[in-house]
């Protein structure tokens, strides 16, 4: 089905909203129809190439694409994990450093994701000790 809307411009986010309400993926009421004339309200028009209306709501949109490999992530992480202290029990300090800074990394951007603070702050400061780590164990082998 083809619409005579266009695909840009207030009007077609408000055709949109409206039928997304009708084919139940919206709520029916008032705050549901708030919604999307909002939408509407705030469509941004951009040229290409241009990058003079990006706002930081507009980076955390490119943070959140990789969203959908949060759960691998974790898995990748939790190997690493593993590998992480087999390698400290084996007595492999660069290896050991090596393959934390990865999951460090890892539970940064999950805590981006999730907003938790603790996680983000914590796992950052675990980098960076790992980069001094590695950086000092390089330096002075």
């Amino acid at each position: 089905m083809t619409d005579s809307w266009t695909d840009s411009g207030p009007e077609w986010a408000v055709h949109k909203a409206i039928r997304l309400v009708n084919q139940g993926v919206l709520h029916r009421g008032r705050k549901a129809a708030f919604v999307g004339i909002k939408f509407a309200l705030k469509a941004r028009h951009q040229n290409a190439g241009s990058t003079a209306l990006v706002t930081p709501k507009d980076r955390t949109m490119t943070l959140m694409m990789f969203a959908r490999f949060e759960q691998p992530l974790k898995w990748c992480a939790f190997v690493l994990g593993i590998v992480s202290t087999l390698c400290v029990v084996q007595g492999l300090q660069l290896a050991a450093m090596l393959t934390s800074l990865p999951f460090c990394l890892i539970w940064i951007y999950c805590g981006w994701l999730r907003s938790e603070p603790q996680l983000k702050y914590i796992n950052i400061l675990f980098a960076l000790l790992y980069v001094y780590g590695i950086g000092r164990y390089l330096l002075l082998g």
